[in-house]
């Protein structure tokens, strides 16, 4: 920008200061009034912004509370140590009430073993070996050589050679292969991938008289021993571990799993098994309405909703003393969720399965009179959670509850490209606006300190040629007057 760096030369004046005033006093009309738009704009953003956060944590309350999921929750416990020895879980259908729970026996995998083999290569014989688990069958056929995979040959039928076959049958049913090697030797031994009496392993064996592989045989329909449950007829694998079921005692009636797991023997409840109890040791399990999840989320509601009415009360207020507002006061927008809300919030909901509890104020929460946020009468409410606990949800919950009715409210203000997102998109295009005022009201004045430079360098200019003539004509009438006197 061209500028005049000292005192007039001509002139002694402070060309630089007289001009910076007279731009500084021309801008400030201008300036101060963009600035005042700014600020109104940016603080109204602002309070739109807190509006949102307000109604997000709001909605965030309703949608907790459209689902009548939330109030048929259930609270489950277990007396004593009895979480030592099973746990428990269930959905909304659990019946409420006191259960003696005794774990009798415990799932395990079936498992059984060969002979004793001299090592992992010992060859045990050539045929096929059928597995059969909970009735499908998978068949291994075992070759005294097989591929090696870099184009020779290796032995098919050795202790390894069978376990990899066994493992890597792609239509393996549920049988994993290990070799166990002790102070004897190697052992080949079979394992149920499932718990219960349904996976126990049958091993059929097709293969010459007296060829080794029959070794690997194994029946569980033979007959036992009813005391020791060991077989009257010895199978040529030995079992090392029975195959069984989870067994629970429950108020006298008995039932069994497969795995770990007991269902419906309480309805709508899951039992856990972890360890079997002394004979005759049962725990209690109690299964309750779980009041207090329920409790918590309407006072999570009411506590959301009140500080939604507190902020809007907060941006829309006025003090006739002061005669301050806040910054949202008599915006259209707000009136209208305020009144939407607040009219929704004392309607009776006709959805409602009991007409005793089919509106706020009959579940004991009411609005202040001076401040519109919502009251709870506890002692009231839990009295009703108490005698009709079923009723409660129906107010709040499903498509025509009093949550999903406020959520349909709400949607058109908090959805993409809905109201608040368009009233905040124009409180930025004014900002941005502004912001482009500022940038044309820098450059003109630019334009203007650039005038008044050249004004006062030409006015200085002026001031030194006139100031110049006057020092020459004072000069020359000293030179005549002096003549004059010398005549005289």
């Amino acid at each position: 920008m061209p500028s005049i760096s000292s005192a007039g030369l001509g002139s002694g004046l402070d060309i630089n200061g007289i001009v910076a005033s007279l731009v500084a006093a021309e801008r400030a009309p201008r300036a101060d009034a963009l600035t005042r738009e700014a600020t109104s704009n940016q603080a109204q953003l602002s309070a739109f912004g807190s509006l949102r956060s307000s109604l997000d944590s709001f909605n965030t309350s309703l949608e907790a509370l459209k689902d009548i999921e939330v109030f048929q929750k259930r609270n489950f416990s277990i007396a004593g140590d009895g979480k030592d020895f099973f746990s428990v879980s269930g959905d909304n259908t659990a019946a409420p009430g006191k259960y003696d729970v005794e774990v009798l026996a415990l799932a395990q995998h079936h498992k059984i073993a060969s002979a004793t083999y001299t090592d992992n290569e010992t060859a045990i014989g050539i045929g096929t070996l059928d597995f059969t688990v909970d009735g499908e069958t998978f068949s291994v056929d075992i070759l005294a050589t097989i591929d090696d995979g870099d184009g020779g040959t290796k032995a098919g039928n050795t202790v390894e050679a069978i376990r990899d076959a066994i493992n890597n049958a792609e239509d393996n049913v549920g049988v994993t292969a290990t070799i166990v090697e002790d102070d004897n030797g190697s052992h080949l031994v079979l394992s149920s991938n499932e718990t219960g009496v349904i996976n126990e392993i049958t091993v059929a064996v097709t293969a010459d008289a007296g060829d080794g592989l029959l070794g690997l045989a194994f029946d569980p329909t033979l007959a036992r021993d009813p005391v020791t449950g060991d077989f009257l007829i010895p199978n040529p694998m030995a079992e090392k571990t029975r195959a069984a079921d989870s067994k629970v005692d429950v108020d006298g009636f008995i039932k069994s799993s497969s795995d770990l797991t007991i269902e419906g023997i309480i309805q709508g409840v899951t039992l856990t098994l972890k360890d079997t109890n002394d004979v005759g040791t049962k725990h209690e399990l109690t299964v309750a309405l779980d009041k207090t999840a329920t409790k918590n989320a309407i006072n999570r509601f009411v506590s959301s909703y009140n500080a939604l009415v507190g902020n809007i009360n907060a941006l829309t207020s006025y003090d006739a003393e002061t005669k301050s507002s806040g910054l949202l006061q008599g915006d259209s927008t707000v009136r209208m969720i305020s009144t939407r809300i607040r009219s929704e919030i004392n309607s009776v909901i006709e959805a409602a399965v009991s007409k005793n509890i089919d509106t706020l104020a009959e579940l004991g929460i009411t609005s202040d009179y001076e401040t519109g946020e919502l009251e709870v009468d506890n002692e009231k409410l839990t009295e009703l959670l108490d005698d009709d606990f079923d009723a409660i949800g129906s107010l709040f919950s499903g498509d025509e509850g009093l949550a999903k009715n406020i959520i349909n409210i709400l949607d058109p203000f908090l959805k993409s490209d809905g109201v608040l997102d368009l009233r905040e998109d124009g409180f930025k295009s004014s900002i941005e606006r502004v912001n482009t005022d500022f940038e044309a009201l820098n450059r003109r004045m630019e334009s203007v300190e650039a005038r008044y430079q050249a004004q006062f360098f030409a006015m200085d200019a002026l001031v030194a040629e006139l100031s110049s003539s006057g020092d020459f004509l004072n000069t020359a009438l000293q030179g005549v007057s002096a003549i004059i006197n010398y005549k005289k």
